[in-house]
């Protein structure tokens, strides 16, 4: 119902439009079983000839044109996506950022991070020399540790982080429980 409701009546407050973007983010991840393929309306609404009838099964009965409709799609592995979706798409390989660009990424999360806690006086530098260990690791595992790093400041009572706020606990081994 989700393609009706765009063309219909917009979405996010936006007012209804025949061309709206959908973004579809991860699809090497969507999985499903035998019985059902969660990619099925794709196949149709990915080709204008068919897109321009489109009937959602959600809403049977009613053809719309999709045809208009703009699609983005984002994917880690093409490998992981079905032969017939690749085919009707035009694929970009993104390289991986170099080790500046993973520095002002990182900057730019820890920056955001930052303003999006609504803290007025908390200092949105990075700690200097702090970049070369977090490299490796993807922006979502670097914001979890910008979220965490704000909170043990602002439990210590500063108003800046320090590097060793950016270190993760050790992870305590499992303890057994049972009877004696």
């Amino acid at each position: 119902g989700e393609v009706f409701k765009a063309l219909a009546f917009g979405r996010g407050g936006a007012t209804a439009v025949a061309n709206p973007s959908f973004f579809l983010d991860e699809i090497d991840k969507v999985g499903g079983d035998h019985r059902h393929d969660p990619l099925a309306p794709l196949y149709s609404l990915l080709e204008i000839q068919s897109a321009a009838q489109f009937e959602d099964e959600a809403l049977p009965g009613l053809r719309m044109d999709a045809s208009h409709i703009r699609w983005l799609l984002t994917a880690n592995d093409t490998s992981a996506i079905p032969g017939p979706i690749l085919s009707r798409v035009l694929a970009f390989q993104i390289e991986m950022p170099d080790a500046n660009e993973l520095r002002g990424m990182n900057r730019r999360i820890f920056e955001t991070s930052v303003s999006n806690s609504g803290l007025a006086n908390f200092s949105s530098k990075l700690p200097r020399g702090l970049d070369a260990q977090f490299l490796g690791l993807s922006p979502r595992e670097f914001k979890t540790r910008c979220a965490m790093a704000i909170g043990k400041a602002i439990q210590a009572g500063r108003q800046a982080v320090l590097p060793q706020d950016f270190a993760m606990p050790a992870v305590p081994s499992k303890r057994r429980i049972g009877f004696l």
